[in-house]
C-alpha cells in the first residue's frame, strides 16, 4: 500500500518497502509472498538503506531517529539511535564493510557513525545547506549533494577531515536544477548524479574497487553465467 522507498536484499531475495503509512514490509520475490511487516510508529521513512554486510534495513525518520529492522523481529527495531536531535534525517548510507554509517539532517550536519560496536558518532561535519543525498563508494569515499553541488570526502571515518577531497558544481543551475540523488557506480571511478533534468556522471579517482571477486560479483559475466548464479542463489 503506497510504497515510497524500496531496497533489495540480493542474498535473501527479499524486497523491502517503506510505505507512506509508516510500515516496512518484506516481500519474498522467489514465491511472491509477504513474509514480514514492521510498524515503525514513526510515520513515513525519509530514507531507507540496507547494510550490505548483514542485510539489516536502516530507516531514517522525521524525528531524527535511525531504526534498524530485521524480518524475524518485526515488532520493534533491533537498534535505534538518535542521529539528529530535533531535526529530520534527510538521507543515510552504510559502508560496504558494514561498520560505518553516514547520516545527513535538516540541521545542515553530516555525521559518521560506528555501527559495529559502540553506535557512537565518530565525526560531525557541517554542510552549507541540508544535504539531500549521501552514498559510500566501494573504497569508502563519501558523496554529499546539496543544491547543485556535490562533495566527495576521503578517509572520512579514519580521522577528522578539514576539507572535502573533491567538489563539483553543475554549470548553469537554471539548466540542471538541484541534485536529488547521488550513487557511486560499482567497480568504477564514476559517480552518478540525478537532477531535475535527468542524469549526469562525473569521474572520482579512487572510488572504484579494482580487485573484485569474480565469484562474488562479476561485471563481465555472460547471460548464461547470470542465469546459473540466480539458480544457485535460489537453491
Amino acid at each position: 500500500m503506497e510504497p515510497a522507498r524500496l531496497e533489495f536484499l540480493p542474498y535473501h531475495f527479499l524486497l523491502a518497502t517503506a510505505t507512506k503509512l509508516g510500515f516496512i514490509k518484506y516481500l519474498d520475490i522467489s514465491v511472491g509472498k509477504e513474509i514480514a511487516e514492521c510498524k515503525t510508529r514513526r510515520g513515513e521513512a525519509t530514507s531507507l538503506k540496507m547494510n550490505p554486510q548483514n542485510g539489516v534495513i536502516c530507516s531514517g525518520h522525521t524525528n531524527g531517529e535511525v531504526a534498524m529492522w530485521t524480518p524475524n523481529m518485526a515488532s520493534k527495531p533491533v537498534v535505534k539511535l538518535l542521529a539528529h536531535i530535533s531535526s529530520p534525517v534527510t538521507s543515510l548510507a552504510v559502508s560496504r564493510c558494514g561498520k560505518y554509517m553516514a547520516t545527513t539532517g535538516k540541521d545542515s550536519r553530516f555525521k559518521i557513525w560506528d555501527i559495529r560496536s559502540t553506535y557512537r558518532c565518530l565525526y560531525d561535519y557541517f554542510t552549507p545547506t541540508p544535504a539531500t543525498s549521501v552514498d559510500f563508494s566501494d573504497t569508502g569515499l563519501v558523496s554529499l549533494s546539496f543544491g547543485n553541488e556535490v562533495q566527495v570526502w576521503k578517509n572520512s571515518f579514519n580521522e577528522k577531515q578539514k576539507a572535502p577531497y573533491m567538489k563539483h558544481r553543475l554549470s548553469g543551475s537554471n539548466k540542471y536544477g538541484a541534485i536529488h540523488n547521488t550513487q557511486f557506480v560499482p567497480y568504477e571511478d564514476v559517480l552518478g548524479l540525478v537532477h531535475d533534468q535527468g542524469y549526469s556522471s562525473i569521474l572520482v579517482p579512487g572510488s572504484g574497487l579494482a580487485n573484485f571477486d569474480a565469484y562474488e560479483a562479476n561485471p563481465f559475466e555472460s547471460g548464461n553465467q547470470r542465469k546459473e548464479r540466480l539458480v544457485h542463489g535460489l537453491l
